[in-house]
């Protein structure tokens, strides 16, 4: 049942702005998105606006009846947009508007005497109160601006965000590339048979003066936007490789889909790698794979790196529908099991029942299983009893430097 729904759109039937900002004071919904009609004002002028209008009916339409979920609400907003508020966790709505996008992406809208392939995209925001339809706006727009399909806003990064903050981040990202302030930070990831440290995952962290660190949650965003990201990535890919050289533990380092479709950080990886003595050491952990949609660039990529003996860990592992089959795209050597179900294996069957799962299936494809968030001796002994390899987090060594 929708909220107050006497307040409709009188083009789609369905509620309209009036109402989602009532829902937003009166309930909290955990995730709000925001979805917009990819040149609609093209449409508009070239057909005109009654055309137009049976455009945005036949969206309606089709979200109502795309929608793969059990409780959301659906609005009609001003202009070409639409939006979803739901009480399901950002993680399952935003692979839903991902799988969205792209049967979006495919479909073919009749209209009079016209086929129209459309698009769309869309900004998630997972706030809370009424900021959440001003964070989801500004995630919609950084999605168009980064031409990506959607965007997630994070509370952390817009509480306070104004220009003057952007401005702020920004110059605080400058101000670390410019004085070498851009470092990693390593935490162990032990052998669960030796209780001995195999490698060390490097942690991306930026010094910006007055003794103040910031983590990637803090300034990715900003450096996405900037097109910074890419030399941090390098510094990281640089720094820890030259710190790992001369030692006998392997070095796990975090791409991100975006790195790898970069022609400038992948030819930079590869150079790196070429430099290393021993490529062996080096493993690829592969962050976003939800993100995923050109499966060929990646499998090349991945191809690559197994040519030069370098092993692919897949990160956050249970995490999103896809998973799964990223392991047969991507011919994984780890599986890193995503820390949200680990740190529930001694309280919920279910993460027990899944992690027992993924653990098993991984001896069979000949994979090593990596447990992240051991955050105490119970999930340690948990984790080693389900046959999990390798274990990693606070409880075992927090990130540290060694260089």
């Amino acid at each position: 049942m929708y909220p107050h729904d006497d307040i409709h759109d009188h083009l789609t039937g369905l509620p309209g702005r009036e109402s989602i900002l009532t829902h937003l004071d009166e309930d909290i919904p955990k995730a709000l998105a925001l979805i917009n009609i990819n040149g609609f004002g093209d449409i508009n002028q070239l057909y005109g606006q009654k055309f137009g209008d049976k455009v945005l009916q036949e969206v309606a339409f089709f979200l109502r009846h795309n929608l793969d979920l059990d409780n959301y609400c659906l609005y009609k907003m001003p202009g070409d947009e639409f939006a979803i508020t739901t009480d399901l966790d950002k993680t399952v709505l935003y692979n839903m508007l991902m799988k969205l996008i792209y049967r979006f992406d495919s479909y073919k809208f009749k209209i009079d005497t016209h086929t129209l392939y459309l698009s769309v995209t869309a900004g998630l925001s997972c706030s809370s109160g009424p900021s959440m339809l001003e964070h989801a706006k500004q995630a919609l727009k950084w999605a168009k601006e980064s031409k990506r399909p959607l965007a997630y806003m994070r509370e952390t990064l817009v509480n306070g965000c104004g220009l003057g903050k952007c401005h702020e981040m920004l110059e605080n990202i400058k101000f670390a590339l410019e004085y070498d302030k851009v470092y990693p930070l390593f935490q162990p990831i032990y052998c669960n048979r030796t209780s001995k440290v195999l490698k060390y995952e490097a942690l991306m962290r930026i010094d910006i003066g007055k003794e103040k660190t910031l983590s990637p949650q803090d300034f990715l965003e900003f450096s996405k936007k900037a097109r910074l990201y890419p030399q941090l990535t390098k510094r990281i890919i640089r720094k820890s490789l030259n710190a790992f050289e001369n030692r006998e533990e392997s070095i796990s380092i975090n791409l991100s889909i975006e790195d790898i479709m970069s022609p400038d950080v992948s030819s930079y990886l590869f150079d790196e790698i070429n430099a290393f003595k021993e490529p062996e050491r080096i493993v690829i952990e592969i962050t976003e794979t939800e993100g995923i949609d050109n499966h060929d660039i990646v499998k090349d990529f991945v191809q690559q790196l197994k040519k030069h003996g370098v092993k692919i860990a897949l990160d956050d592992f249970g995490s999103g529908y896809s998973n799964f089959s990223h392991l047969l795209d991507l011919n994984a050597d780890i599986i890193k099991i995503d820390g949200s179900i680990i740190q529930r294996i001694c309280s919920d069957a279910k993460s027990k029942i899944l992690t027992k799962t993924i653990a098993g299936m991984a001896k069979e494809m000949g994979m090593r299983v990596v447990a992240e968030f051991v955050s105490d001796q119970g999930i340690l002994e948990e984790v080693i009893s389900l046959g999990i390899d390798e274990s990693q987090g606070f409880h075992l060594g927090k990130p540290q430097r060694l260089i």
